[in-house]
């Protein structure tokens, strides 16, 4: 599912899908997880789940975002696999100790998603068996709107690796991103301006997205309240270590958010 590149401008795309719930080996080559990130604070993100995913061959997971007692976002590549059951876990940083746990009774994958070139209309939608009940750790975030303005540094989340040959951590990490502008995204990536936002600024070792990240959430403080609202959704990089991570437009899909989730 890698796309390796010939010359440095032509660069590997790999999708972040999830890792296996056992630790192992990563399924293909993915690349979603925290680098040089830090721990989340208890309850910080309460938006935040984690998706245990039972497939064929292997279980992974998947990050999520709760943008309603009902419906999640995720990467439409999450779901890809040959999937029988999906779980959401809700209301701890720890993804060992949830305190709710809801099944998935349906997703929709946007219609028009490809896998090359470069995961296009990578979002998809989650529909929860049930309402989760709200808590102050289990709490939905606004999207972000076609109309809305951003601060150029955001906060991304995940349970993915620490690094191209780091682990998969138990706790939710954070990190502090900036946002690159897109012509110099486009010399190592085949993002798009209207669907994609990368995040990163090539320092090595930097803050970046790795394996096990796929579908987790983007947050960025929006003009002018400074409130943070769901801004992305990681789904491809180029090196954990070295790169930066593209993560998908919330903004660009409000209208098929809104269509099929009535919030």
């Amino acid at each position: 599912m890698s796309l390796f590149c010939i010359t440095i401008l032509v660069c590997l795309v790999a999708p972040f899908y999830g890792a296996p719930a056992t630790e192992g080996p990563v399924l293909n080559k993915v690349e979603e997880h925290i680098v040089n990130g830090i721990d989340a604070k208890y309850c910080e993100f309460p938006h935040v789940a984690f998706l245990r995913i039972a497939a064929k061959p292997k279980d992974y997971f998947c990050g999520a975002t709760l943008i309603s007692d009902k419906y999640l976002l995720t990467a439409a590549h999450c779901l890809e696999k040959q999937i029988s059951s999906i779980e959401a876990h809700f209301g701890s940083t720890n993804k060992m100790n949830a305190t709710v746990i809801v099944g998935v009774a349906s997703w929709l994958i946007h219609p028009k998603y490809t896998k090359t070139p470069g995961l296009r209309n990578d979002i998809a939608i989650l529909t929860l068996e049930k309402p989760v009940p709200k808590s102050k750790c289990v709490q939905p975030i606004e999207i972000a709107k076609k109309s809305d303005e951003f601060l150029s540094r955001c906060m991304a989340v995940g349970w993915g690796k620490t690094g191209e040959n780091g682990h998969y951590p138990t706790q939710l990490q954070k990190a502090s991103m900036h946002r690159m502008v897109h012509g110099q995204c486009k010399k190592f990536s085949r993002a798009l301006p209207d669907m994609h936002l990368c995040m990163g600024d090539l320092t090595p070792h930097g803050e970046n997205i790795c394996n096990g990240d796929s579908g987790s959430g983007l947050m960025c403080k929006r003009k002018p309240d400074f409130k943070y609202v769901l801004t992305g959704i990681a789904s491809f990089g180029y090196n954990c270590d070295q790169g930066f991570g593209v993560f998908v437009r919330v903004k660009h899909f409000e209208d098929f958010i809104r269509k099929h989730t009535n919030i």
